[in-house]
């Protein structure tokens, strides 16, 4: 894989620097790739070099013109789109194809979700009405098969929490085995919008 920084989203051709190559599978869990460069960036993008499995648990973004600290922030304006996780959860039964706990503005479209073990997508999170952690959450699009493998308590796509302004639509569901249903309002969930469902 190979890590780019750009100020162009769309990372066209020319508008990006590379800030490090890694051929074949990275030497740690952890590794630090390290950039020199007087600009600024907006933007970071991890892509594959070949057809290949990949995998990314978390990535950590710092700056030596500002002193490092964690700050809890709800991630904002995240774009997930022609994606296809398959095959997860074998060895972990509680893996989920795809978790969003805090977070607003995300647009998650036109991905597959296929042979998970537990729910297709979980999003939300807090069982208490009081909470709200997601916001304008764009779902639609997605196909999910044959989830729910392992574990009863969850569904093809699993909503938990407050989600003000959201729209679940257009998403193919089928084979939750041993899921709820295909689409699971857990405790909670509310303000949202599911339309469109096969």
């Amino acid at each position: 894989f190979e890590i780019l920084a750009s100020n162009d989203k769309t990372f066209a051709e020319g508008t990006y620097k590379v800030i490090a190559t890694q051929n074949g599978k990275a030497p740690n869990e952890l590794n630090h790739y390290q950039f020199n460069d007087t600009e600024k960036y907006k933007y970071v993008m991890v892509r594959k070099l070949s057809a290949s499995d990949f995998a990314l648990s978390r990535v950590w973004i710092a700056t030596r013109d500002a002193k490092p600290f964690v700050k809890h922030q709800r991630c904002n304006g995240i774009v997930i789109e022609n994606n296809i996780a398959q095959r997860i959860g074998v060895d972990a039964s509680r893996s989920i194809g795809l978790i969003v706990s805090q977070g607003e503005n995300f647009r998650i479209k036109h991905n597959e979700f296929i042979d998970i073990g537990y729910s297709g997508t979980s999003i939300g999170y807090g069982w208490h009405l009081s909470e709200m952690n997601c916001y304008n959450m764009d779902v639609g699009y997605n196909y999910v098969y044959d989830t729910c493998q392992t574990m009863h308590d969850g569904g093809g796509m699993y909503t938990l929490g407050a989600q003000p302004n959201s729209h679940y639509y257009n998403n193919y569901i089928e084979r939750a085995n041993l899921g709820l249903q295909g689409y699971y309002t857990d405790n909670g969930t509310r303000y949202e919008t599911i339309e469109n469902k096969p």
